[in-house]
Formats: structure tokens, C-alpha cells, sequence
């Protein structure tokens, strides 16, 4: 698919084949799809992850450590899960070797909506990627998520046991509270920014801008124990990769057959000998 959005960082993470390269990580329709982008003239793929349930690969962002990735996809409650009302899902990616990367878990919020994008506000600030182009001396906690889940408001996930698979709610803050649950609508929370002080900021498609503080923002010890953590997908369709050289072998024999049947189909009528009644026809 195309690339909707990406995440480029210069890149310090543990896979030291790419320290101080300039990587970009892409969310591309249908897959997580990763770029060495140092030198703009020679822009390469790195590596690629599909996943089960993917609808929309829609948006991300790499932990502090950019040993994992959390990813939103916007439309899979909607079309690729099963079951009655899913609750919002969150995807883990283990990037710790680039050029392999793989799904690692999923959380699912303890609300039912569609997801748009999330940010961990504290290492923005702390590399300096907040809008101020200098790292902050004090910034706000990284052990947060901030997720913008449309109709369920902003939903704020500790991730601070992500190695451990362990990953809880710690706070939430509904934008739309005049709608029963669930509900997958493209109304509510579409995305936040933090200030390095701790105030975020909440867009919302339909009510306007909310400003808030909060209590976690410089405080690890916020968590609960809401929200479910899981490590395998179910797979409602089967996953064909693009790598998989079988499948353009297939597809090219099938293309190019269809074509013979047509070229040939064209040549007998331009060839055939027009009957009597044609003839008869055109002589008036």
C-alpha cells in the first residue's frame, strides 16, 4: 500500500547495523513497511511486517528504547475483526532487527471504538522532536501512550512492562459523552500534542480543542487493570506477502493468459469472413 504516515528518526536503537542512519518507519495501508532514507538519492526498504487483522494501517510510533513499535490500525474493528463490538486494539511490533520485523502482541482498550493516532510525549521531548529542536532538561514521562480514539476519547496506556507483555490503562479522558457505547465513528479525538510543561492539547473532529493536565504526566505510577493483553491474532482471511515470488509467478501466468484469449478473440473477428446476411445489409 502507500505510505498514509511515517515516523523518521536518526536512529539509536539497538540494531547497530543502523546507528546514526536516517530510518523511516511507514504505515502503509496493509503493513508496517520500514526505509533507510540517509541518503535521498538511493532510498531503501529495510524490512516489512504484515499482520492478521490489518483493514488500515493507519499510524505508529516507536517506544523510548525503539526496541518496539505500536501501531494503529483505523478501520479493523470495523471489517477485519470477529465478533460483536471489538474493543479498540493496539498492535506491537519487536523492531529490534529491522530488517525483520515481527507482530509481537496487541491491547485491547477497555472501550469500544474506531483508533486514529497515538504519541509517547516524554522521549519527543527528551530527543528534542517536540517543536522546540532541543531536548528538554525535564520532559514528561515516556512511560505513557496517548492514544486518540475517536469516539472514546483520548485513552492514556502504560507501557512500561511492554517487555514483560504487560500493558494497562492508566487514565482516560472522553471527548464525546453524549453517545452510547460502542461506537465506530469518525467523531471524537483525532490527535494530541503535549507542551514540554505537560499540557496536552486534544483535537476534536466535531467539539473543538481540549486542553488539559494530566495527573500522569510526570508521574510513572499511574496504571490499572484495565484492558487486555494478547499475543495471537485471529486470522479471518489468509495473508499472501508481495515477497512471495509464487504468487507473481501465478498472477503473471494467469495476466498473460487472459491477454492471449483476448488478442486472439480480436484477430477471428477482424478475420472472419462476414456472412451473407452482412453483406446483403451493407449493399442495401
Amino acid at each position: 500500500g502507500y505510505v498514509h504516515d511515517a515516523q523518521c528518526v536518526n536512529y539509536d536503537g539497538p540494531d547497530t547495523r543502523f546507528v546514526g542512519d536516517e530510518i523511516c518507519f511507514g504505515f502503509n495501508e496493509d503493513s508496517l513497511t520500514i526505509y533507510n532514507v540517509t541518503d535521498k538519492n538511493s532510498i531503501s526498504l529495510v524490512g516489512k511486517a504484515f499482520y492478521a487483522t490489518s483493514s488500515y494501517t493507519h499510524q505508529g510510533w516507536v517506544t523510548p528504547d525503539m526496541k518496539y513499535l505500536l501501531l494503529d490500525d483505523e478501520l479493523d474493528e470495523l471489517f477485519e475483526r470477529t465478533g460483536p463490538n471489538p474493543n479498540t486494539r493496539l498492535y506491537i511490533f519487536d523492531i529490534q532487527d529491522l530488517e525483520q520485523p515481527k507482530f509481537s502482541l496487541f491491547y485491547d482498550h477497555p472501550a469500544k471504538s474506531i483508533d486514529h493516532n497515538l504519541y509517547i510525549w516524554g522521549h519527543i521531548h527528551a530527543k528534542g522532536w517536540g517543536g522546540t529542536n532541543q531536548s528538554v532538561a525535564n520532559p514528561p514521562s515516556d512511560a505513557y501512550a496517548y492514544c486518540s480514539n475517536y469516539d472514546s476519547g483520548v485513552r492514556v496506556v502504560n507501557i512500561k512492562g511492554i517487555e514483560n507483555q504487560s500493558l494497562s490503562e492508566a487514565g482516560y479522558f472522553d471527548v464525546v459523552l453524549d453517545t452510547g457505547t460502542p461506537q465506530y465513528e469518525f467523531t471524537g479525538a483525532w490527535s494530541t500534542y503535549m507542551t514540554p510543561s505537560g499540557t496536552l492539547a486534544v483535537s476534536s473532529i466535531d467539539r473543538g480543542m481540549f486542553i488539559l493536565t494530566p495527573r500522569m504526566a510526570f508521574n510513572e505510577s499511574f496504571y490499572s487493570n484495565r484492558g487486555t493483553v494478547g499475543v495471537t491474532l485471529s486470522d479471518p482471511k489468509p495473508i499472501i506477502e508481495p515477497s512471495d515470488p509464487y504468487v507473481f509467478i501465478i498472477a503473471g501466468t494467469i495476466l498473460a493468459g487472459l491477454a492471449l484469449l483476448v488478442a486472439i478473440s480480436v484477430l477471428l473477428n477482424r478475420f472472419r469472413k462476414p456472412s451473407s446476411e452482412s453483406i446483403e445489409t451493407k449493399l442495401g
